[in-house]
């Protein structure tokens, strides 16, 4: 992955579109610390979901589920947090 976030996919699925998320972080602000920040956290983001999913990718398909199972859930709470944090918005 390079500093622009590039595209990844499995399955032909697109894990992110990175230059929506570059674009995104520059119209919201124009403090340059504030966008490295921004910038590194959302790499940093990207970098450990794709390396997790290359890691359960390749285990042996009789080990995958209890851990994707996991993963799920973990998903499921961020994105009841992002939901709450946008409605309080």
């Amino acid at each position: 992955m390079n500093s622009k976030f590039e595209s990844t996919s499995h399955s032909g699925g697109s894990l992110i579109t990175g230059e929506s998320i570059v674009s995104l972080i520059d119209s919201i602000t124009s403090n340059a610390e504030e966008k490295v920040l921004l910038e590194d956290n959302v790499r940093g983001i990207i970098d450990e979901a794709e390396t997790l999913y290359s890691y359960i990718h390749d285990m042996p398909k009789d080990k995958r589920k209890k851990l994707l199972l996991a993963y799920s859930k973990i998903l499921e709470q961020i994105k009841k947090n992002i939901d709450k944090m946008l409605r309080e918005s």
